[in-house]
């Protein structure tokens, strides 16, 4: 594997994502694609029914009723910490050259796929002054970096 020689750090970015990540992963939920697996997950949740259960907007996920508040109150508050992190330039910036590596911007020059699916954001967000400042220079460094390292 050839050596990085110009890395950028992403670890505010990282930290945070990865916190979050760990909160829904934590959370105890279950996910079927067939009845032996519903089974299963309606076992390790501790209910005997499906009446039991609500489905979540992730693919073949669900939560018991019961947790139905505290997983609302998660999903807000993940998502009020993550507006509230971007509000931090640095925070803003890592998180652009993070997920452009992630989606491999180098390739695909798709701006609107990166700031949708990576930043969970839109091309309307980079109308803001401070927002297109932090990402042409995010798109700066990224694009060098993979000058650098030959990463095409």
């Amino acid at each position: 594997m050839k050596q990085v020689k110009d890395d950028i750090d992403t670890s505010k970015y990282t930290t945070l994502r990865d916190k979050w990540q760990k909160d829904y992963n934590d959370f105890p939920m279950g996910f079927a694609f067939s009845d032996d697996q519903l089974k299963e997950q309606m076992e390790k949740l501790g209910v005997k029914t499906v009446d039991e259960l609500v489905a979540i907007p992730v693919g073949g996920g669900f939560i018991r009723k019961t947790d139905l508040k505290d997983f609302d109150a998660m999903i807000k508050r993940v998502h009020d910490e993550q507006e509230k992190a971007k509000d931090d330039d640095e925070y803003l910036y890592q998180m652009f050259v993070y997920e452009m590596g992630n989606c491999e911007y180098q390739l695909s020059g798709d701006t609107e796929y990166i700031l949708e699916v990576g930043c969970n954001m839109s091309l309307k967000d980079l109308k803001d002054e401070r927002i297109m400042t932090i990402w042409k220079k995010a798109k700066k460094d990224f694009i060098h970096m993979c000058d650098v390292n030959e990463w095409y």
